[in-house]
């Protein structure tokens, strides 16, 4: 299943009468279910295994291992929804965060496109950057860990 497949069907989703869809193909299982009505028709998307689609679309072996934290006592900032991550406002400007630098509760680290929306997505406490984990305009999925925090 390619990329531009998964944001068409969730494009798709959103738009139906549709509340839950559940599709399994070529090892990858993909779970949609909208929210209540008061909320608004925000499709919520789970995977299994998208963690193998990610890295066959980047070339790499599904079952390598992921690297584990070196120091419990970094925080991570998670994807609040699945998209293509950007560093920074525009391709001609400086990234939001740097390895090294402050932030506060609030502030924006990046933004994530999903469905042609920017969501920008902002660090939960203060800190200070110790690790970035994903590259300008890669395809982030929900709950992966961007960046880590002390």
């Amino acid at each position: 299943m390619e990329l531009k497949q998964i944001y068409e069907l969730w494009d798709r989703f959103e738009t139906s009468g549709i509340n839950d869809l559940e599709i399994e193909f070529q090892g990858v299982k993909l779970h949609m279910k909208k929210e209540g009505a008061q909320t608004g028709s925000k499709p919520v998307v789970s995977t299994d295994k998208i963690a193998d689609f990610n890295q066959m679309q980047s070339g790499a072996q599904p079952n390598e291992s992921v690297q584990a934290a070196d120091d419990a006592n970094l925080k991570e900032i998670v994807a609040p929804i699945v998209g293509t991550f950007y560093t920074s406002p525009s391709p001609d400007e400086k990234p939001f965060v740097e390895v090294g630098q402050s932030v506060k509760k609030g502030d924006v680290i990046g933004i994530i496109e999903a469905m042609k929306l920017m969501n920008e997505v902002v660090a939960d406490e203060d800190g200070v950057v110790e690790e970035i984990l994903v590259q300008d305009q890669s395809f982030v999925e929900y709950h992966q860990v961007l960046m880590k925090m002390k």
